[in-house]
């Protein structure tokens, strides 16, 4: 053992330190958390088919594949970051196709 976990069970007092920590339970997750996870997943699955051969071929270890799953899980968890990401991506895509139709974008 350790010399400083030593010192901890010591300033705890030995009869009073436990070496049999109670095991930690897993997180309870409600009927509807479980059935949005399961439709994320399903959907991610489904974007990961969608996405090309070349992103197939990378693995589920590239980095492409790592941070579209953690914005699918982030969104689904209804993280604040992933949904400004989300919101951001939206609007610039509207913005993109208002240049495209030749009208003025907003902003400027």
């Amino acid at each position: 053992m350790s010399p400083r976990r030593q010192r901890r069970i010591l300033e705890k007092g030995y009869e009073n330190w436990d070496p049999f920590q109670p095991p930690k339970e897993p997180p309870l997750f409600s009927e509807e958390e479980r059935r949005r996870f399961r439709l994320t997943a399903e959907k991610f699955r489904r974007f990961l088919q969608q996405a090309g051969p070349e992103v197939l071929k990378a693995g589920p270890s590239s980095l492409y594949v790592q941070a579209a799953r953690e914005m699918a899980f982030g969104l689904a968890r209804g993280e604040e970051r992933f949904q400004a990401m989300f919101d951001y991506c939206r609007w610039l895509v509207l913005e993109c196709r208002g240049e495209e139709s030749g009208r003025e974008p907003e902003g400027k």
